[in-house]
């Protein structure tokens, strides 16, 4: 083992093609998506960091709190409840055969539930830190459907654009055929330079206050795709949808992938009611005058939105707009920057 490695991972940001990432209908009809990664406050806020230690055990941290593994069958059959489960679960996942280590983990910038892909992420930094600490090769591949594995014994039900977003930097269109075994074709979209600097300076990352648990969404949503056939429908618009940002973004027309982001939640909206909370209607209408386009962060019901403001709009102009409405510190944008 080494004597110490850190890891570092970025948030994932959705633009189109949502919930085809998500087991079953990407095992069906094969998924396809357009994120990207980012930074918050100019810094990967997602960090595990592993360290050697003189003890025979296993000490994990996680921000303010704390629990210790004394024998490695404590890693198996663990409950989702724990509120260590994801840890352990890494753990066990990359079948971690000795103690003697300390695992530190930080994601104090961005709240859970934030829409951001935080869990997944979060997963993927474990299981990547705890390869290169046992000085193990592993592939982008077998990290992306790890992660999958953990969130299928957490029972959250998620798909693999968080993990796929986080793996490599910058915007990506993401895509896999039907099957069990999800081989995703990660292809980096190669904007014009004035392109990707317009884009930068437009895109704006609003907190609604609150944070929310993905997994009821996910499970209606997928449920609801298995019994009805315009469900389904939907979901494939959103695949195309996807396709035609990156063509958009290649050709560098911001305001026709503004367009698109726009049309991609609109779509998404139907697909369940509660994905659009109160909060986050409020921020559509009343910048609805400002922006070109708008988005949901993964599932809704909370965490972030998107917006894409108008050619000559600032960000302290949406400030402003959000102090007058709201009155206070929670609701407002948080500082991003697209890899």
């Amino acid at each position: 083992m080494k004597e110490k490695v850190v890891v570092k991972l970025p948030i994932r940001i959705n633009f189109g093609g949502a919930w085809s990432d998500t087991p079953p209908f990407c095992i069906n009809e094969g998924g396809c998506v357009c994120n990207t990664s980012a930074t918050i406050n100019n810094r990967r806020p997602i960090v595990v960091k592993i360290e050697k230690i003189n003890q025979e055990k296993i000490i994990i941290e996680n921000e303010n709190q704390k629990t210790e593994i004394l024998k490695l069958e404590e890693l198996e059959n663990v409950d989702i409840k724990d509120k260590f489960a994801l840890e352990k679960i890494s753990l066990n996942i990359v079948n971690t055969k000795v103690l003697g280590f300390k695992i530190s983990i930080s994601t104090k910038d961005i709240p859970r539930g934030s829409g951001l892909g935080t869990s997944s992420i979060l997963a993927l930094a474990i299981i990547k830190a705890l390869y290169k600490f046992n000085e193990k090769k592993t592939t982008d591949k077998q990290l992306i459907n790890q992660v999958l594995e953990i969130e299928k014994r957490l029972g959250t039900g998620g798909g693999w654009q968080d993990q796929a977003g986080a793996v490599k930097n910058g915007i990506k269109l993401i895509t896999s055929k039907p099957g069990k075994i999800q081989n995703l074709n990660i292809e980096k979209i190669l904007i014009p330079e004035e392109a990707k600097k317009e884009l930068k300076e437009r895109f704006a990352l609003v907190y609604t206050g609150e944070t929310r648990e993905s997994k009821e969404i996910v499970q209606s949503i997928m449920t609801k795709y298995l019994k009805d056939d315009k469900q389904k429908q939907k979901i494939v618009e959103l695949k195309k949808i996807a396709i035609e940002m990156k063509e958009e973004l290649e050709k560098g027309n911001i305001d026709k992938f503004a367009e698109l982001l726009d049309k991609n939640y609109e779509i998404s909206r139907t697909l369940n009611e509660k994905i659009v909370n109160k909060n986050a209607k409020r921020i559509f209408d009343i910048t609805n005058d400002i922006i070109s386009g708008k988005m949901i962060c993964g599932a809704g019901n909370g965490g972030f939105v998107e917006l894409i403001l108008k050619k000559g709009i600032t960000k302290e102009q949406l400030q402003k707009i959000l102090e007058k409405e709201f009155n206070n510190n929670v609701i407002s944008q948080w500082e991003v920057e697209l890899e």
